[in-house]
C-alpha cells in the first residue's frame, strides 16, 4: 500500500492521452497505467479504482 510519501501523478502523455503513475518518496516510479485515457477524469477514476483494488489485495494477502 502506498506510504504517505508516495503520490499519484496524473499527466498528459506525448500523444495527448492521460495517464497515472505512482512515485515513491525518492521519485522512482513504482506503478503506472498501462494505457492512455481520453481525459483526465478517466485517468483519475482508473487510478482511484486501482488503488482500491491494491489496498484490498494487501489487506487479504499473506506476506510470508
Amino acid at each position: 500500500m502506498p506510504s504517505k510519501a508516495d503520490c499519484f501523478d496524473i499527466y498528459e502523455d506525448m500523444e495527448g492521452g492521460w495517464r497515472w503513475r505512482v512515485k515513491a518518496h525518492n521519485g522512482e516510479i513504482v506503478a503506472a497505467s498501462s494505457q492512455g485515457f481520453h481525459d483526465e477524469d478517466e485517468a483519475k477514476y482508473n487510478a482511484k479504482r486501482t488503488y482500491t483494488y491494491l489496498k484490498a489485495a494487501f489487506q487479504t494477502a499473506r506476506m510470508d
